[in-house]
């Protein structure tokens, strides 16, 4: 789309000018990923984690807790020995 908007604005006579557009809209491009990939990156994790909590897939700590109590571990080290 920058691309497009250059190529409609600047006056293109060769195809060296065309080169050179094509290159500034490349180096726009790549320079405006790294400015976004953070919030974008966090509004992907932000939905993937509601996804699994509405799925139950995450537990909560209480749970773990009661879970993952010493007598299942050694339940655990009982079946492997």
């Amino acid at each position: 789309m920058v691309v497009a908007t250059i190529l409609l604005i600047s006056e293109i006579h060769s195809a060296a000018d065309v080169t050179r557009v094509l290159l500034l809209g490349g180096s726009l491009a790549v320079a405006a990923v790294p400015a976004g990939l953070p919030a974008i990156l966090s509004v992907v994790l932000a939905l993937g984690l509601r996804r699994m909590a509405r799925g139950r897939t995450l537990a909560r700590r209480e749970q773990l807790r009661r879970r993952y109590d010493a007598s299942w571990l050694q339940k655990i080290a009982a079946l492997r020995a």
